[in-house]
């Protein structure tokens, strides 16, 4: 299990106290058992803060963790560049990204240049956005090529009638003009992982996987 490090939501430009609590965050998590820790830290010109990102992975390599740059690599200004300065740092795993678009389909031309602008890194990249059993397939079958070994999913979607209409949660009392960070409509309706959806790209991913291994060999 890997843990998202992120005390607020918004941008990826953190102050000295945020960072603290990042830092306490990774050992409270890490004295609970999880495997690795997420977080990406940018500055405000749009590139990888290097200083803060390092310090940050090497907290985590003390208690052992993986560590996994988050889809804050889509908000930098020049993603081959964000690539090279992270592989500067020692103890990062993979980097989670769309290839810098709203999706990874749409990010694919880009992702296929985050995989071969170095020779062999040892980083990782992680396709993310818009990972669905209908696009799973069509990103393996190129990535998997590249040495992609992983994807990342939510597996959700708001909660659909028998009509396939998206309905509302059941909160009587909507207080006007509040909200908890969804915005606009969906702030009273339901989000749900899927089991289906999350077994159904399992499937499709081990099916990849097997063609791949058997052509590869």
């Amino acid at each position: 299990m890997k843990a998202m490090v992120r005390p607020r939501t918004g941008d990826f430009l953190y102050s000295t106290y945020e960072m603290a609590v990042m830092h306490a965050d990774i050992q409270a998590f890490a004295a609970l058992g999880v495997s690795g820790v997420v977080f990406g830290v940018l500055s405000a010109d749009g590139t990888i803060d290097v200083d803060n990102t390092r310090s940050l992975v090497e907290t985590a390599l003390q208690y052992g963790l993986q560590v996994c740059f988050h889809r804050a690599f889509d908000m930098v200004v020049d993603q081959q560049e964000a690539l090279r300065m992270l592989v500067t740092i020692p103890g990062i795993t993979r980097i989670l990204t769309s290839g810098g678009a709203p999706s990874a389909t749409e990010g694919l031309s880009s992702l296929i240049q985050l995989c071969t602008v170095l020779p062999k890194p040892r980083i990782k990249i992680m396709p993310g956005s818009g990972v669905n059993p209908s696009t799973v397939g069509p990103l393996l079958s190129t990535l998997l090529h590249l040495d992609v070994r992983a994807v990342h999913l939510s597996g959700g979607r708001w909660v659909e009638n028998e009509l396939e209409l998206t309905v509302e949660g059941g909160m009587q009392y909507r207080p006007k003009r509040m909200g908890m960070g969804v915005g606009g409509e969906g702030e009273w309706k339901v989000w749900r992982t899927r089991e289906e959806t999350v077994r159904a790209v399992r499937d499709i991913v081990d099916r990849e996987w097997l063609a791949f291994s058997s052509t590869d060999t």
